[in-house]
């Protein structure tokens, strides 16, 4: 049964899900900081480890990393602010902004080629290029559904909304 299941749905994917058409949905997921955590640590690279992230309100996130540069190994403590918007279906990329002086963090970054595909670093702003940082995991056509994300932040839990419409 369950490879039937997989099955359809790849088969949907595959031609734009044209059995769902019409299809709206909408909702709200509250992520908790362990399962960030956790795959945090499991996705960073080991020369710029994130030890921990903490959700506050009013959208703000708090980043414990540890970077390597060379022999050195520096903590840095890094607070960031997400959009409480991101209107997807215009333009893909979600705009973070960076707290503090840690906009020279990003110019190193960018010069060591240490971010992940599809995140860049201008100023004080991390720009995440949804549709580019999906592509490496060949989901980047999930975006041609999903219209807009919205954030709201609380102690210890970020709530992911989400607008989805298959035409």
């Amino acid at each position: 049964m369950r490879d039937l299941v997989e099955r359809l749905i790849t088969e949907q994917r595959a031609s734009g899900f044209p059995a769902l058409s019409g299809t709206r949905v909408s909702g709200s997921i509250p992520v908790p900081e362990l399962l960030v955590n956790d795959l945090a640590r499991e996705k960073s690279p080991r020369n710029a480890r994130v030890e921990r992230i903490v959700f506050l309100p009013e959208n703000r996130i708090v980043v414990d990393l540890s970077v390597q540069i060379s022999i050195f190994r520096k903590s840095l403590q890094i607070e960031l602010i997400l959009p409480e918007v991101v209107d997807v279906a215009e333009n893909p990329v979600m705009p973070i902004r960076v707290l503090g002086s840690f906009a020279l963090l990003g110019q190193i970054a960018n010069a060591m080629g240490q971010l992940p595909q599809g995140v860049t670093i201008n100023g004080g702003i991390v720009n995440v290029n949804l549709r580019t940082f999906l592509q490496k995991d060949g989901n980047a056509d999930l975006l041609d559904y999903l219209r807009r994300l919205t954030f709201v932040s609380d102690r210890g839990v970020l709530f992911v909304g989400f607008a989805v419409k298959i035409d």
